[in-house]
């Protein structure tokens, strides 16, 4: 993978895993705060085929029997429904290149009439992983947050949001449809990347409905904010950069910033490449400052 980015200065670095390390290293997950990447070389893997399986579980039964499916399967993700007991496991494996297409025939795969009411299927790897088209265009608005925390949290953790849930289940509006999910994902090495260091689980919470729904957004932001507030406090959560987060938790006496300090290895490291991208935080906004994300805050 090769890097262009184009400082506050107008001067344009290539970073790669072995030429600019420290700046590749933070440019892949820099919210737009080191500069303007310009363009990306990737390296790219064969196609491959998967075969996707969906079925349905108890929640209290999963988060007993979590720990085994996680050891069994290297692509398992699981959502919940809020206040009850519906829990479904969705699983991706890895298949030979010679296995067929299932569901068969001219329209057959994980992108046929029958998916996703069929639970299974077989097809080339992108077909497994994403939406069709035709579901794409039928899907409904949502709105969602991530917190990534150490996966060997993540079962602590979710019934801690269920106990939150069910205290704030008086102010929930009983006509907003709300979903919970956890997908996994492994450590890497990038700068201020919700997974730097340390092998992740990543709690969601999605409210079905668009953002000029005030119901759906007083309905968000209870959940999202608890979700948030719990994880930090507890697990050393991290936000996903670019979805929902709120500054709700600062250490006494400090901001938010202080807590996102704490919570990336590399904090400092950045902050070091940022005095040198972009000293006058030129490429700075409202959103950056507020999370310590610009040279300026540590003026």
């Amino acid at each position: 993978m090769l890097l262009r980015i184009v400082d506050a200065f107008g001067q344009i670095h290539t970073a790669s895993a072995s030429d600019n390390s420290d700046l590749f290293a933070a440019s892949r997950v820099s919210a737009g705060a080191l500069g303007i990447i310009t363009s990306v070389t990737l390296q790219t893997v064969p196609l491959w085929k998967m075969k996707k399986t969906s079925f349905d579980y108890s929640l209290s039964k999963l988060l007993v029997d979590l720990p085994e499916l996680l050891e069994e399967y290297e692509r398992l993700q699981w959502s919940w429904i809020p206040y009850t007991d519906n829990a479904t496991v969705v699983i991706r494996e890895d298949v030979e290149w010679e296995a067929p297409i299932e569901p068969s025939g001219s329209d057959g795969g994980c992108w046929s009439e029958s998916q996703p009411t069929d639970p299974s299927c077989t097809d080339v790897s992108y077909k497994t992983l994403t939406d069709s088209k035709r579901h794409y265009e039928q899907r409904s608005l949502y709105t969602e947050m991530e917190m990534f925390i150490p996966v060997e949290n993540s079962i602590d953790a979710v019934r801690d949001f269920i106990a939150f849930m069910d205290t704030v289940r008086p102010l929930h509006d009983e006509s907003v449809t709300l979903s919970a999910m956890l997908r996994y994902v492994k450590a890497d090495e990038i700068m201020i990347s919700p997974m730097e260091g340390r092998d992740t689980a990543v709690m969601s919470i999605i409210v079905l409905g668009g953002r000029d729904s005030t119901a759906d957004q007083t309905e968000f932001k209870l959940f999202a904010g608890g979700l948030q507030s719990l994880t930090e406090a507890k697990y050393n959560g991290r936000p996903h950069w670019g979805k929902v987060n709120y500054p709700v938790l600062a250490p006494a006496g400090g901001s938010y910033a202080d807590y996102l300090a704490g919570a990336y290895p590399r904090w400092g490291d950045f902050h070091a490449l940022l005095g040198k991208m972009d000293p006058s935080g030129l490429f700075s906004n409202a959103y950056l400052k507020e999370r310590g994300l610009t040279a300026m805050s540590t003026a």
